[in-house]
């Protein structure tokens, strides 16, 4: 009798620990120098109607008045990938520009792509939803000290986009 519930309780730890997390939907979120912001509004369109396909990243989040834009540009239909600034025009996948307003610290900054590296990597892609993970540094252009240069870490997004 001990045997067998031992063994009953080996099972229920063993399929209590095995159960998988839940796949995150709809959501943006990144470290700026240390503090986290979450978007709760979410966009991602691809524009397709030229050789070049871009797509406009837009990501709000109203409790914070942050928002961060940002346009990425290829020439394949394939959206899986890396993409980097600064990066090659043609043929590579590239980050065309990012911008970033937000308050950090309580102090509004508008942060921006400039002499700096950043990566944009889409890992999946189907079924109009895609997920991705980026980092990087941006130039902040309206701090006490004219150009600081900020972390931006643990960028990671899920969401769904559409083809203009």
């Amino acid at each position: 009798m001990r045997c067998c519930v031992f063994l009953l309780i080996l099972l229920s730890f063993f399929t209590a620990c095995s159960k998988n997390k839940p796949i995150r939907t709809n959501f943006a979120e990144l470290t700026v120098n240390g503090q986290k912001f979450t978007f709760d509004n979410l966009e991602a369109v691809f524009d397709t109607s030229t050789e070049q396909i871009t797509c406009n990243f837009r990501f709000f989040d109203n409790v914070s008045n942050s928002n961060m834009i940002w346009e990425t540009i290829t020439f394949s239909k394939w959206i899986n990938g890396i993409y980097e600034y600064p990066g090659e025009q043609f043929p590579g996948r590239s980050i065309v520009f990012l911008h970033l307003q937000t308050y950090l610290n309580r102090f509004p900054g508008s942060y921006s792509l400039q002499n700096t590296s950043f990566k944009l990597i889409i890992d999946q892609s189907e079924n109009g939803r895609m997920h991705g993970k980026f980092s990087g540094k941006l130039v902040c252009y309206t701090c006490n000290t004219y150009g600081d240069i900020v972390p931006v870490t643990d960028g990671e997004f899920e969401l769904p986009y559409s083809y203009r």
